[in-house]
């Protein structure tokens, strides 16, 4: 990380998925927090500021793991979020 960045993780849930349908598909629902954990306020949408020697991103990420039993390769994948409040 750069110096006086911060990153804040807001949630984090582990599900286990029912087996895929015909299809090999898995239809999921998250729901996007509305505050981050142990504060108050609500979270900030998405969005990039500058201003003269300073750059403020607001963003959210979803990162999802999903692992595999026996001898398979677990898949990993970063999907960033636009959120608008």
């Amino acid at each position: 990380m750069v110096a006086g960045c911060t990153s804040v993780q807001i949630a984090s849930s582990t599900v286990t998925l029912p087996v895929a349908s015909a299809d090999g598909t898995h239809a999921i629902s998250i729901p996007f927090p509305t505050y981050a954990s142990g504060r108050d306020t609500t979270l900030p949408p998405s969005a990039i500021t500058y201003y003269l020697g300073v750059t403020c991103d607001v963003k959210y990420r979803l990162k999802v793991t999903l692992v595999k039993k026996g001898f398979r390769r677990n898949e990993r994948s970063v999907l960033v979020l636009s959120y608008s409040s």
